[in-house]
């Protein structure tokens, strides 16, 4: 689809927004799951409605794919919880992810991309992180 891509290096190899970080799965989540307008979601990653809106439409057409990868997300947080993965208390975001990212073999989000609110959430489902803690 035009303006999607997947590269094996760049997110674990998730569909992504051309030229971004920001990935098909994300912005699915932040749309259905999250219950948001895809103009809000536009606003708050600082794109446009209509790649919002390539996201959903490529996240649609590929059930299976999508499938797949959301279930080695979920695998990734999982091996991040059982790993004892926790931000440390002088550790800022960045190297927190970049952490998870080592650990986990590619876990990686974009979490750059995300409002606070929703950084705050997918930490958070690091087992055991406190949403008390020092931004960078």
């Amino acid at each position: 689809m035009d303006g999607i891509v997947s590269t094996d290096d760049v997110m674990g190899g998730e569909p992504r927004l051309d030229g971004r970080r920001i990935s098909v799965r994300q912005i699915a989540e932040m749309v259905i799951d999250g219950d948001r307008a895809p103009t809000t979601v536009a606003d708050q990653l600082s794109i446009s409605p209509a790649a919002v809106h390539r996201a959903l439409a490529y996240y649609y057409e590929n059930p299976d794919e999508m499938e797949r990868v959301r279930q080695r997300h979920r695998e990734a947080v999982q091996k991040a919880r059982e790993e004892g993965i926790h931000k440390r208390p002088d550790e800022s975001f960045s190297a927190l992810i970049e952490r998870v990212t080592d650990r986990t073999g590619g876990f990686e989000t974009g979490f750059g991309a995300l409002s606070d609110v929703d950084f705050e959430r997918a930490l958070d489902e690091l087992d055991g992180l406190s949403v008390e803690h020092h931004r960078t």
